[in-house]
């Protein structure tokens, strides 16, 4: 039997995530979200979220929240010189979040969690938004597995002399002849007709190394 996974929302994380920043303790941080009595309090049920989950779901967090940067870059094999530059933050930056000069904004570290895929929700637990990133990759577009023209549009082709005579396909029609034939007005009644056509050629270009 598959278990459906819970969806934790993300602007619920937002507010969980805040708190447990704020609070080092756990006990002190759970009490906060799940005492009726709190100002701060979540009603988790409405979320189809059980007591035993809610407690899983706010430990992880809490843990990562205070899951300090150089813990994160040992951790991680790095050294401070290599986290700089995979980052793209001054050495002199990541030196002074590790000794506690400055201190390094809980967002930015939750996005280097995210960046080494550090699993901040337990298992089974997800984001809303990642939800929703899968349901809009998922869908393959119509033209995605292979490069094919309907008949139509290898007709519009052939009437705005985009195609050779003696050829019914696009081997030969590459990105550059694309662009030329979109900056010639004159091609104009077939273009919104093809506008398509574009997505087609850089994914060509990409597969097969055109070298217009």
């Amino acid at each position: 039997m598959v278990r459906k996974k819970i969806i934790l929302p993300d602007k619920i994380f937002h507010k969980l995530w805040d708190h447990a920043c704020d609070i080092d303790s756990f006990d002190e941080f759970y009490a906060l979200i799940t005492a009726p009595s709190s100002q701060s309090y979540i009603n988790m049920q409405k979320y189809n979220i059980s007591t035993n989950q809610l407690y899983d779901i706010l430990k992880s967090i809490h843990s990562a929240a205070h899951y300090s940067l150089r813990s994160m870059i040992n951790d991680y094999g790095f050294t401070k010189a290599s986290f700089s530059h995979r980052f793209c933050v001054p050495i002199r930056t990541v030196e002074n979040w590790c000794n506690q000069t400055n201190k390094c904004p809980s967002y930015t570290r939750l996005l280097f969690l995210n960046a080494l895929d550090y699993s901040i929700l337990p298992k089974g637990i997800c984001f809303e938004s990642s939800i929703s990133v899968t349901k809009n990759t998922e869908k393959p577009l119509a033209d995605e597995a292979e490069f094919t023209i309907s008949a139509t549009t290898q007709e519009i082709l052939k009437e705005g002399s985009l195609l050779d005579k003696q050829e019914n396909d696009l081997s030969h029609f590459s990105l550059r002849d694309w662009e030329q034939t979109h900056s010639n007005s004159g091609n104009s009644d077939i273009l919104a007709k093809t506008d398509y056509l574009s997505d087609i050629l850089n994914r060509r270009s990409r597969q097969l190394g055109d070298n217009c």
